[in-house]
């Protein structure tokens, strides 16, 4: 829904067809133009499980583009396994609906990603595949689509211990897409309390002319 506020002349189809990469490049970059060029990241400190912040650019977050953003074909080579597989897409994404748990959700997107599968030179099922090579596999992917795992490094504000949280943007973008709608409903429920006018007039004010109101009336 995000992504065709941003292309509404796609479909949902070719939307989802992006990769998971190219999909939180487009929602990072609607959220700057949406909420500003900066986010506030909280993570759980893994040693003393208290709540550190930090502030951190989505400029910084993008990095640099992909050599070969529409490379759709990689080779995995290690210890005489070949494995070809493309990037995760959205469409990969909507199977883990239907996953029992995360075993199967990983042998789900593997199916998905995974175009052949051999060692030596013989056909292997790539259920087959020993786990220290799906493990490795699993970070080829990520690495054959840079944007799709976004860490942000945090400090703990009560032991010092420095970690890396993981950023769901989507999550992310839509808690506070939420935040601001509750937002805007209390103002504007305010307002029409205590100017008697109607919600579409209120709605049509800036936010900042709102808040100005709301002082006024306080």
């Amino acid at each position: 829904m995000l992504l065709q506020l941003a292309f509404p002349q796609a479909s949902k189809v070719e939307l989802l067809r992006l990769t998971v990469g190219q999909r939180d490049s487009v929602l990072l970059r609607l959220r700057e133009l949406t909420f500003g060029p900066t986010l506030s990241c909280v993570g759980e400190c893994p040693d003393c499980l208290a709540l550190g912040e930090r502030e951190i650019g989505i400029a910084s977050l993008l990095g640099e583009p992909p050599p070969n953003p529409g490379r759709v074909d990689f080779l995995f080579d290690q210890d005489g396994f070949q494995i070809r597989f493309r990037p995760l897409r959205g469409t990969d994404l909507h199977l883990l609906r239907r996953a029992r748990d995360s075993e199967a959700a990983r042998h789900a997107l593997m199916a998905c990603i995974i175009g052949s599968c051999s060692r030596n030179g013989t056909e292997v099922e790539f259920k087959r595949l020993p786990d220290h090579i799906l493990d490795d596999l699993a970070e080829a992917v990520a690495d054959s689509d840079p944007q799709s795992e976004v860490w942000v490094g945090i400090e703990c504000p009560e032991c010092g211990a420095e970690f890396d949280a993981i950023l769901d943007i989507m999550d992310f973008f839509w808690r506070e897409i939420a935040a601001e709608a509750r937002r805007t409903q209390a103002e504007v429920e305010y307002l029409v309390r205590a100017y008697g006018w109607s919600a579409p007039k209120v709605l049509n004010m800036s936010g900042e002319r709102r808040r100005l109101y709301m002082e006024a009336a306080a």
